[in-house]
């Protein structure tokens, strides 16, 4: 399996290939069918072919070093975008996430699994209309939310990391 591994200034990306050059992204969203379509909230998505695009966790960050929780505040504030505003910062990790997927030749549409980190779960209505923005294809991502204490800067309000399936390009 060919792996290629892309450090960029504002995350860390992994790229794996599995299939063979020519393989097409198929995508179907798998419901169960003793559940109600309203109650549909945990589903699943069979891909087949593409690339697997490993995209780690994004923060509303210019770029800096990582904080432990317990250590003195980084004093490198100019570092956090948007701080104290949930809606910038949400709109910088998206707008971070759509680059590292356009350099990786992909789209939204291509994303098969997101987790958001949210230390405040009442920021999650703001979230989801976001993301509701971005993530607009035919099948949707398999989506989760995780409410957590705290995360690697103090001043971030969530975490998104995402993975998505990206059709291989013909001219390799």
């Amino acid at each position: 399996m060919k792996q290629l591994a892309i450090a960029a200034l504002f995350g860390f990306v992994a790229l794996s290939c599995a299939y063979p050059v020519e393989a097409q992204v198929e995508k179907r969203a798998i419901v169960n069918p003793d559940l109600s379509p309203a109650s549909q909230l945990s589903r699943a998505i069979l891909v087949k072919g593409g690339q697997t695009l490993y995209i780690g966790g994004q923060v509303a960050s210019t770029g800096m070093k990582a904080w432990t929780p317990g250590d003195p505040k980084p004093t490198d504030d100019s570092a956090v975008v948007g701080r104290g505003d949930f809606t910038k910062q949400a709109e910088h990790v998206f707008k971070r996430i759509e680059t590292l997927l356009t350099h990786a030749g992909g789209t939204y549409d291509d994303v098969v699994k997101m987790t958001m980190y949210l230390p405040d779960m009442k920021n999650y209505p703001t979230l989801r209309g976001i993301r509701n923005r971005y993530m607009t294809g035919p099948v949707p991502a398999v989506m989760t939310v995780v409410g957590v204490k705290e995360l690697s800067h103090p001043d971030f309000m969530l975490e998104i990391e995402v993975i998505a399936v990206i059709p291989e390009k013909q001219s390799r």
